[in-house]
């Protein structure tokens, strides 16, 4: 019993045991200081001539634990666990467990905090492999391409909020994951959410986390949010244009004051992140419809960056296509070599879906050449057809007198028209079914000129195979 008693002697809490009766068996050191008395002179007392408002009786009848109850009783604030102690089903006495309430709040702060680093170290290790992106990943020798890293160099430096802004498919992502990399923050985490893939409520809690009981199926103990994952770090809001406009509310606040609470909290967490948000529309035409607020846009954007789209940075093309068919080689184990003629096919497409696009062509003509060459026919569709849409317009452009210097292959078809109308003296019905016959015998010449070779070319430009006949048989 001795050895025992020193056990409970180490404990911090205050151990107090007592009979079936509710008298006073045993407490150790800990609850003795908390009561003020020595237990040889109050051993065999009733618990409520100690302390009148005790609810171990309570136990003792119900037979039911009760669990961190808080009290306050002479001055002292405590919570108190006290469980009934049973023999062969029967309640024969009382354990209670007592902890001030200073010491519990010391515990929750620990607990909080081995939390929070519990976040911040699952956030590192799912993204050991995301944030590999630096500058010397970006390609390109266009100067529009390198004044734009030249700037986010210099602004990585710095820790302000970053706002990127582009075009879909430019590479704002590894603008973002670049200049996280570049700056003091490069050993914390970094973590990226498309904000126009969620909904406002689970946006919010992903961001925020929240208690627990905040709402129907809330996680028991809560979660933390995105902003308590990337303590210390960087988190990259992509498409931020189109969040929740009461959301924008909350995310202006968070950047005033640098704190926030979680969906049903009470208690306001300090957070030290930097932010870089991206969007690929125009933003300021969105604070004027009302869809975005200009508080917030003039606090991430501090640091603005325009990232090109690739239509602009035409002399990066070969570069890029040669990375992604660098990592193609890879993946299928075998080598490969674009032609001149698919490189200035290539060079003249406008690439609507920028850098994305780019790589999906390279994929998707490596899947299709023969023996490792890529020539035009290995290109997708949207590329050579659109090529040979635009050959047609500079065609006429040419019968109209239309040879003024302008770069033709970057007008749309539309813009062609010029005084068509006046120089030519077919009716407009003839004008488009020469053009349609164009675009078939073009797509005849890339699939072939047979049975099946027809068939592709009219699934390629989405009409029928009678339809493809029909047209080719109109003067």
């Amino acid at each position: 019993m001795d050895n025992f008693k020193t056990v409970l002697d180490s404990v911090e809490q205050g151990i107090l045991v007592c009979d079936e009766n509710g008298r006073i068996e045993f407490f150790n050191d800990s609850y003795g200081e908390f009561v003020g008395k020595r237990l040889e002179d109050v051993k065999g007392m009733h618990l409520t001539e100690l302390r009148p408002g005790a609810v171990a009786p309570t136990v003792l009848k119900t037979g039911e634990p009760i669990h961190a109850l808080r009290r306050k009783e002479s001055g002292q604030d405590y919570f108190a666990d006290i469980y009934p102690v049973k023999k062969d089903g029967r309640t024969v006495g009382t354990v209670s467990i007592v902890t001030n309430v200073d010491h519990a709040n010391y515990l929750s702060d620990q607990l909080n905090e081995l939390r929070k680093e519990e976040a911040r170290l699952k956030v590192r290790m799912s993204l050991t492999n995301g944030t590999h992106y630096t500058f010397d990943s970006i390609i390109g020798e266009s100067i529009v391409i390198r004044n734009t890293i030249e700037l986010a160099r210099r602004i990585a430096g710095f820790d302000s909020n970053v706002l990127l802004q582009g075009e879909s498919g430019t590479g704002k992502e590894l603008f973002s994951q670049a200049i996280h990399n570049a700056s003091s923050r490069r050993s914390a985490p970094f973590v990226a959410i498309n904000c126009a893939a969620i909904s406002k409520t689970l946006l919010e809690s992903e961001l925020f986390g929240y208690e627990e009981g905040a709402f129907t199926g809330a996680r028991k103990g809560g979660k933390a949010g995105l902003f308590e994952a990337a303590e210390g770090g960087t988190i990259f809001l992509d498409e931020v244009s189109e969040m929740d406009f009461d959301l924008q509310a909350k995310l202006l606040r968070v950047l005033q004051e640098k704190k926030f609470r979680r969906i049903g909290g009470i208690k306001e967490i300090n957070t030290n992140v930097r932010v870089i948000c991206a969007c690929n529309v125009d933003i300021k035409q969105y604070i004027a419809d009302k869809k975005f607020r200009s508080d917030l846009y003039y606090r991430i954007s501090v640091a603005p960056i325009n990232v090109p789209p690739l239509r602009e940075r035409r002399i990066d093309i070969p570069l890029l296509a040669r990375r992604f068919l660098d990592s193609a080689e890879i993946q299928n184990k075998r080598t490969y070599k674009m032609t001149e003629d698919a490189k200035k096919l290539m060079m003249s497409y406008t690439w609507p879906g920028n850098i994305r696009e780019l790589k999906n062509a390279v994929e998707y003509s490596a899947m299709m050449a023969k023996d490792g060459i890529i020539d035009t026919r290995c290109l997708p569709h949207s590329i050579t057809l659109r090529n040979a849409a635009m050959e047609d317009y500079y065609e006429d452009a040419l019968l109209m007198g239309d040879t003024g210097g302008d770069d033709l292959a970057s007008k749309e078809p539309m813009n062609q028209a010029g005084n068509a109308d006046v120089l030519s003296s077919e009716t407009l019905a003839e004008r488009v079914s020469s053009f349609e016959k164009r675009q078939i015998k073009h797509a005849i010449r890339l699939y072939g000129n047979t049975t099946e070779g027809k068939r592709k070319a009219a699934e390629a430009l989405g009409i029928s195979l009678s339809s493809l006949y029909t047209k080719l048989g109109k003067k």
